[in-house]
């Protein structure tokens, strides 16, 4: 099985699919309303990074019956796709993964109404684990609820570490949730958990920097519109690298893009911008900073195949397009 655009996951093929059934048995459990939305928001392509890595993480550490964690990776992905339903509506995204978001398909009820489900769901099937499995999902979700209210901070009080606080949180919270909750399953021990909920953090924060760049993409791979972040005031780890070693009339650009003031048209030359102040490259290397270190939280595991999906998940974080 080669899935995430070239990602080898063979070595987990069945633990995959088993996933998707957990998935799809969730779903179908509802009205033909909610069942039809959350299809088309499950079946628009999505990675499955997030099961891959938490499937991968278990069997890493000596995980014999993965069975009793695909519940665990079906559950953290409902949770995601619930968040990209409601992140879409909160920025006004008309598309996700190359497709016409839910909310402008559905409605904005039905697509509001459908994240709630897909959250529920996720939490029944935490409910079929130990109150610690609970505990630490809650509090991934916490996060992320804190981390989509950083990121209505005025653009002018955006900060390189703010805006590293926000991808933590947004997408390095529940990919550490993943891998931990799956650990705590096999019953890890409390430094192996550490680390696995540490190469969490550190992939959902490069692949959070790595969204944040692709934003300013002008090829139309990237599966949404591009400027879609900066025209919604937000200052991403390029836009405040930017601003900081701009000059006067730079500066006045980028602001105009970040007050909602500049036309979409314009973003050629903000992209320009940012490519001569080396800013998206400055990103891209701070990103390869969390892979690396992800990476290294992963030597003290035996060799093994599972082992080597999570190798090759810090690189292809750095790599996607989309």
């Amino acid at each position: 099985m080669t899935g995430s655009k070239g990602l080898n996951l063979d070595a987990i093929s069945r633990e995959m699919r088993l996933v998707e059934e957990e998935i799809k048995r969730s779903v179908n459990a509802t009205s033909s309303v909610l069942r039809e939305v959350a299809l088309y928001v499950l079946s628009a392509g999505g990675k499955r990074i997030r099961p891959a890595m938490g499937i991968s993480a278990c069997l890493a550490i000596g995980g014999k019956e993965t069975d009793r964690v695909i519940s665990l990776a079906a559950a953290v992905e409902l949770i995601h796709t619930s968040t990209l339903l409601h992140d879409d509506i909160i920025d006004g995204s008309d598309m996700r993964r190359g497709k016409p978001s839910a909310h402008r398909v559905y409605g904005l009820q039905a697509a509001i109404v459908t994240g709630d489900f897909l959250f529920s769901q996720a939490f029944s099937l935490c409910a079929r684990y130990n109150p610690q499995v609970i505990a630490i999902t809650s509090e991934a979700c916490r996060e992320l609820a804190e981390a989509e209210m950083l990121q209505s901070t005025p653009w002018r009080e955006y900060t390189e570490e703010l805006s590293l606080n926000i991808a933590k949180r947004k997408t390095g919270a529940l990919m550490a949730a993943g891998m931990d909750v799956g650990a705590v399953v096999v019953g890890a021990d409390p430094d192996t958990r550490a680390r696995l909920r540490m190469f969490g953090y550190c992939v959902g924060t490069a692949f959070q920097i790595i969204d944040d760049c692709l934003d300013f993409s002008l090829d139309g791979t990237s599966g949404k519109p591009s400027g879609t972040d900066i025209l919604g005031g937000k200052a991403t780890l390029p836009v405040v690298h930017a601003l900081a070693h701009s000059t006067e009339k730079e500066r006045k650009l980028i602001e105009g893009f970040l007050s909602s003031s500049a036309d979409r048209g314009a973003l050629g030359e903000l992209v320009e911008l940012l490519e001569r102040t080396g800013s998206l490259e400055y990103a891209r290397t701070r990103a390869a900073d969390f892979s690396s270190a992800a990476r290294e939280e992963l030597r003290p595991l035996r060799s093994s195949a599972y082992k080597t999906i999570l190798e090759d998940i810090t690189q292809f974080v750095l790599h996607r397009t989309s």
